[in-house]
C-alpha cells in the first residue's frame, strides 16, 4: 500500500466527490444501457469505468473518518469547518498559527492505476473525438452540470478535468519528513510542526494548490494558497 497526504481543503473533496457523482455513475449507467452482459465485459471502455469506479470507493472508504465525513458534506453542498468534525484534529505552525489539515490515506496503487487508465482513455475521447458512446456520456454529464457550473456551462473538457484535478492530489508523493509527523491515528490532538517540517507542509501545500487549480490562472493558485496555507 502507498501512504499518501490528503488534505480536508473543500476545493479537493469537491472535485473528489464529483469523481463518483455524477461521473463515474453516469458513465457507468450509460455503458451498461447501451452494451448488455456478457458485450460489456469484452468492450475496454465499459471495463475501464467499472474497474475505476471499484478503485473510487475503495479509496474512499479508506478516507480517515474525519475527513469522510468532511467530504460527505461536501458532496451534500454544506459548508464545513474542518476543525469542527468529530475526532478531527489541530495542525499548528511553529508560529501556532492553524494549517489545513492533512491526512494519511494507505492507498493501493492498482486502485491509482485504474482512475489514471480511465483518466487516460477519457482524454484520447475527447481530444480525439473517438469512442462517440463515451463522448456522448460525457456531453449528457456536462449538461447535467450546467446550471452548478462555475460560468454557467460545463463541457465534456471540463469533467475530464475535475477528475484529473482529483486525481493529481492522489498522486503526488508527500516528502518523509511530512510523513513522519502526520499520525495515522488522529483523534483530538495538537500537532505542532517544527521550523524543517513546516517548510515541508508548505513545499507539499504548493504542489496541491497547484494541482487542484491546473490550467486555471495564476489569480486561482494564489486565491487556493491564500485560503489553503
Amino acid at each position: 500500500m502507498l501512504r499518501r497526504l490528503v488534505p480536508a481543503d473543500a476545493v479537493w473533496l469537491a472535485h473528489f466527490m464529483a469523481m463518483e457523482d455524477p461521473f463515474l455513475h453516469s458513465l457507468e449507467l450509460d455503458a451498461q444501457a447501451l452494451y448488455p452482459s456478457p458485450m460489456y465485459e469484452a468492450l475496454d471502455w465499459p471495463v475501464l469505468v467499472t474497474h475505476a469506479y471499484r478503485a473510487w470507493e475503495r479509496v474512499f472508504r479508506a478516507l480517515p473518518g474525519p475527513l469522510r465525513e468532511l467530504a460527505l458534506r461536501v458532496g451534500r453542498g454544506e459548508v464545513f469547518f474542518p476543525d469542527a468534525a468529530a475526532g478531527g484534529y489541530t495542525l499548528n505552525s511553529p508560529r501556532g498559527d492553524r494549517h489545513v489539515q492533512l491526512y494519511v490515506l494507505h492507498v493501493d496503487p492498482e486502485d491509482l492505476s485504474a482512475l489514471a487508465g480511465l483518466l487516460h482513455r477519457l482524454q484520447t475521447a475527447v481530444e480525439r473525438d473517438t469512442d462517440p458512446e463515451l463522448v456522448d456520456s460525457l456531453r449528457r454529464i456536462a449538461e447535467d452540470l450546467t446550471p452548478s457550473s462555475p460560468g454557467g456551462m460545463s463541457s465534456p473538457t471540463k469533467c475530464v478535468d475535475g477528475f484529473e484535478r482529483a486525481l493529481n492530489v492522489l498522486q503526488i508523493k508527500p516528502d518523509d519528513l511530512l510523513l513522519s509527523c502526520i499520525p495515522d491515528e488522529l483523534t483530538g490532538q495538537v500537532v505542532a510542526l517544527d521550523s524543517a517540517q513546516d517548510a515541508a507542509y508548505d513545499a507539499f501545500s504548493q504542489r496541491i494548490s497547484s494541482a487542484v487549480t491546473a490550467h486555471d490562472s495564476p489569480w486561482a493558485f494564489l486565491m487556493h494558497r491564500m485560503f489553503n496555507a
